[in-house]
C-alpha cells in the first residue's frame, strides 16, 4: 500500500488575498491626498499589487505541487523540491514521536500540521510538514500508530 499526499495552499491564498485587499484599499483611501501626478497611479498600484499577490499565488501552488509526503507499509517519505529533490525517508520502527498542530483558523478550513520525530535525532523535528488536510493527517496518524518504536 502506498498514499501520496501534498499539502493544501489555502492558508497561504487566503493571507495573500487579504494582504492584497488591505493593501488595495491604502492606496485607494491615499490616492486623493497624494500630490496630483502621483494620485494619478492609483488604478495601476492596484493592478501591480494584484499581479503580485496572483504570481505568488501560484508560486506557491507550484511549490505544494512539487512537495508531496508517500506513506507505505514500512516508512514515511517527505519529498520536495523543484530542480534539487530532497528526501527525507524516517521508516515507521524509528518514529519517537508525531504531533499534530491546528489553529482555529486551521480548524476552520480543515488542516493541520504535524510533526515526525525519530529516534537518535536531533532537538530539532525530523520532518514537518504544513498545511496537510485532515484526511491526510488522519491517515498518516493511523499508519503510525502501532508501528512507532517502544525504544524510550
Amino acid at each position: 500500500m502506498t498514499e501520496v499526499f501534498h499539502p493544501s495552499g489555502m492558508p497561504s491564498y487566503f493571507r495573500y488575498t487579504v494582504f492584497g485587499v488591505i493593501m488595495s484599499g491604502l492606496v485607494e483611501f491615499s490616492a486623493p491626498y497624494l500630490p496630483s501626478n502621483i494620485g494619478d497611479y492609483h488604478n495601476q498600484v492596484i493592478l501591480v499589487i494584484w499581479i503580485l499577490v496572483i504570481f505568488r499565488s501560484l508560486l506557491t501552488w507550484i511549490a505544494n505541487r512539487f512537495k508531496s509526503i508517500e506513506l507505505t507499509d514500512h516508512d514515511i517519505t517527505l519529498k520536495t523540491g523543484i530542480v534539487g529533490v530532497k528526501r527525507i525517508i524516517i521508516p515507521f520502527e524509528r518514529i519517537a514521536n508525531v504531533n499534530v498542530h491546528q489553529s482555529l483558523f486551521q480548524r476552520i478550513v480543515r488542516i493541520g500540521s504535524i510533526t515526525i520525530d525519530s529516534l537518535g535525532g536531533t532537538h530539532e523535528a525530523d520532518m514537518n510538514i504544513e498545511n496537510l488536510t485532515n484526511n491526510a493527517i488522519e491517515q498518516i496518524l493511523q499508519n503510525t500508530k502501532g508501528k512507532m518504536s517502544k525504544k524510550f
